[in-house]
């Protein structure tokens, strides 16, 4: 059985044939619901995720979420799901929505003091200890440029127990052209031609506001070119000083795009092996010291080990794989 949205309306009928023998269907479409049909969790949850908002409306054609109406939950309610969590032992806590800096926003305007709002009452709950975002939008970063760093002083980031705060967010590309095509909602309120403008901005703010972008691209959109990779390429050249991970991703046929044709291993040319490169090397480049802060809570003698694993054997590993990865690049050039 597969729900594919959301499941308020559907899942409970579903369950009622199951437990009655009957049948039913393998995949099962679930409507968009109203804030109120939402009902508040009864346990602990994976991870300590809150649910926060839920849809986005900014319109990438190649994302399911991102074509769901935006609606944000009550604060009431939020609060009350943080206390489950506490209360079953999940007392690090991960708000989470499409992009957490649009909470009460107005359209895609942030608004700056309800996000505030959010992150000191879930901070203020009892038995807390650590909150972070799911995902964020660049294009909300730089709208209000000073709200990260306000955020992280709310958390108290900064310190030995707390270094930094982490989320997923999307890059998906360097090019304006396929931002036009297949997303051009991602960059509003700003113009798609400004793009690669914006994400630099944004990483930049996240690295004086102590949060670590950790973000996504998507290889083989429809109507992408050698151009369009290569405007990528340029993209993770200037993100290189920035403390961040960045993973590709192939492209599904999913949302506005599943009519389309996927995008595997067998479609890629050289110019996406060598985005696959620099995305490895900025990653390899990034996670030691990343990984030396964070480790950096734990008592001496953990970390001492912890950090010669690192440096043995997963440096050797990341060497094996960097290899294989210009091995497939000249590979591919030969076709």
């Amino acid at each position: 059985m597969v729900v594919i949205g959301e499941g308020e309306n559907v899942v409970p009928p579903l369950f009622e044939k199951l437990v009655n023998g009957e049948d039913f269907e393998g995949v099962v479409y679930g409507d968009v619901v109203d804030v109120q049909a939402m009902p508040n969790i009864l346990g602990g949850t994976v991870g300590g995720v809150v649910e926060v908002a839920r849809g986005c409306g900014r319109g990438c054609k190649f994302c399911v979420p991102t074509l769901q109406r935006f609606r944000c939950r009550p604060l009431q309610d939020i609060v009350e799901e943080i206390r489950v969590n506490v209360r079953d032992g999940q007392t690090n806590i991960t708000l989470h929505a499409e992009d957490i800096l649009r909470y009460k926003a107005n359209g895609v305007h942030v608004q700056p003091e309800a996000v505030k709002e959010l992150f000191s009452a879930a901070k203020n709950v009892e038995g807390v200890k650590n909150v972070g975002p799911s995902h964020f939008a660049l294009a909300s970063v730089v709208e209000k440029p000073s709200l990260l760093k306000e955020l992280s002083e709310i958390m108290e980031v900064g310190s030995k127990e707390k270094p930094w705060l982490s989320g997923q967010t999307g890059v998906e590309t360097g090019s304006p052209r396929m931002i036009e095509l297949n997303m051009p909602g991602k960059v509003k309120p700003f113009k798609p031609e400004e793009w690669p403008e914006i994400v630099e901005q944004a990483f930049a703010i996240c690295q004086d506001s102590l949060w670590v972008p950790c973000g996504t691209l998507v290889l083989g959109l429809p109507g992408e070119t050698e151009e369009d990779v290569y405007a990528t390429l340029e993209l993770m050249e200037r993100l290189k000083p920035y403390k961040s991970i960045i993973v590709p991703l192939f492209f599904v046929p999913v949302g506005g795009l599943k009519e389309s044709r996927g995008f595997g291993v067998k479609d890629m040319k050289r110019c996406h092996w060598e985005l696959i490169l620099a995305c490895w090397d900025h990653g390899m480049r990034w996670a030691e010291e990343l990984a030396i802060e964070y480790v950096g809570r734990m008592p001496w003698l953990a970390r001492k080990y912890v950090l010669g694993f690192m440096r043995k054997v997963v440096h050797h590993m990341a060497g094996k794989a960097r290899k294989e990865i210009l091995r497939m690049m000249e590979e591919t050039s030969k076709r």
